[in-house]
């Protein structure tokens, strides 16, 4: 994980993912994943950060659970250029969603529907 952030840090931009699903036991969970890219090898990655339980399914409840990880792992939102989730309400609508909430944190960033 230390080489990915690494990395990370040196590309300085980096776009953010996620998507909820629910595990077997019936617990919703949220992965946070990112994609950056490799300057040295002009190769674009995507590598999974973290698996969080998501009791909250709400647009700010997700968003505050996203940016915390980001922070836990030494990423910063602030080199956010990206953003790409489901086409969930929740996380992709135009208000109170994730992708609306974490545009206000970082205005630079691009959201991109899959």
């Amino acid at each position: 994980m230390k080489k990915i952030l690494d990395k990370v840090k040196e590309t300085k931009y980096y776009a953010v993912f996620g998507d909820e699903t629910t595990d077997a036991s019936g617990t919703e969970q949220l992965s946070v994943c990112i994609r950056y890219l490799d300057i040295q090898k002009s190769k674009i990655h995507e590598e999974f950060i973290s698996f969080l339980s998501a009791t909250d399914l709400t647009g700010s409840a997700l968003r505050h659970q996203i940016v915390q990880e980001l922070n836990r792992v030494g990423i910063q939102v602030e080199t956010l250029r990206g953003q790409d989730y489901d086409g969930g309400a929740n996380m992709s609508g135009n208000f109170s969603s994730v992708q609306s909430l974490v545009k206000q944190l970082q205005p630079l960033e691009t959201y991109i529907l899959v």
